[in-house]
């Protein structure tokens, strides 16, 4: 392939950037929206408080039975109150969610520790099917996907990993085209004599002068050359990052705030290829033989008469 058809397919996945920008900004939004109502905190402080007790059974339940034997000692809900809460911290509830649920263990345990932990799951249920609401956005807990004519409701969470998991492959196919396709392009330009020769998309900014002959002592003059070229190189890497920046950093920020249970692993594993291809795509602008070319032209300094 030649200079130009590298530089026109180079050009072309750039467009792509438009559509995996809003879909990796609408999937920030949706988890962000979800962390962010208080609802839904305190629904999976719930969920979480209940898995612990359970978790601590034997002890929750060794805790009942002397409140039950001691029921009528004055002392005795508050001790076992103190044993309840103790469990709980000591599962390591996490801070955020202490003042939610060590406040509702006086109120919902008086009747066992079964109707305590049943109490907690059900609130934290009802919670769960409330729709997120954000300023002037209101999403339903179970998306609704038609396959083959069919409705299925699929929970609100599940849909983010889902899109998160199908998402990261499309990101490392165009992350992937976009180095491959910049590495070819970078070996052409580091052999071309014209600045005419190379394609003129956004990311081809190149320096296209000639330098002073420095003819006495100079400071600059020497070092021209070198500082030209980083400009220029920073110059790409901005231009770069306004196509990839917002949808890697979109993506990765999703996938650090969202709740995914048994697919954190692979979501994290994702997070960091997208995140390493990026990378390897910005530090494609500093090649050898492409950071520093000079394309010749006019004088930088005009000649005194």
């Amino acid at each position: 392939m030649s200079l130009s058809s590298f530089g026109r397919r180079y050009e072309r996945l750039l467009f792509f950037a438009a559509p995996l920008a809003l879909a990796s900004i609408l999937t920030l939004f949706v988890v962000f929206a979800s962390n962010t109502q208080v609802e839904r905190g305190t629904a999976r402080c719930y969920e979480a408080a209940a898995s612990m007790m359970d978790a601590k059974r034997d002890q929750a339940d060794e805790a009942w039975n002397t409140y039950v034997k001691r029921k009528r000692s004055s002392a005795a809900k508050i001790e076992y109150v103190y044993s309840l809460r103790k469990l709980l911290i000591d599962t390591r509830l996490g801070s955020s969610c202490w003042n939610v649920v060590l406040d509702e263990v006086e109120r919902r345990s008086s009747n066992g520790i079964e109707a305590f932990v049943s109490s907690l799951r059900a609130d934290s249920k009802r919670l769960f099917a409330a729709p997120v609401r954000y300023p002037g956005v209101e999403l339903p807990e179970k998306a609704t996907i038609g396959l083959l004519g069919t409705k299925a409701l699929i929970d609100l969470q599940l849909f983010i990993s889902m899109l998160q998991i199908v998402l990261a492959p499309l990101l490392l196919l165009w992350l992937g085209s976009l180095y491959n396709t910049r590495y070819r392009e970078t070996l052409l330009i580091g052999r071309a004599k014209l600045v005419t020769e190379v394609f003129p998309h956004l990311i081809n900014v190149y320096p296209a002068v000639r330098y002073p002959e420095p003819r006495r002592r100079s400071y600059i003059k020497p070092y021209l050359s070198h500082l030209f070229a980083a400009m220029y190189a920073i110059t790409r890497i901005c231009l770069l990052s306004v196509f990839v920046g917002p949808i890697v950093a979109a993506y990765i920020a999703s996938v650090l705030l969202v709740d995914a249970g048994p697919y954190a692993l692979l979501l994290y594993v994702l997070a960091a290829g997208v995140a390493v291809f990026s990378l390897a795509l910005l530090l494609c602008e500093f090649l050898p033989w492409h950071f520093g070319k000079t394309f010749p032209g006019p004088p930088l300094f005009q000649p005194r008469e």
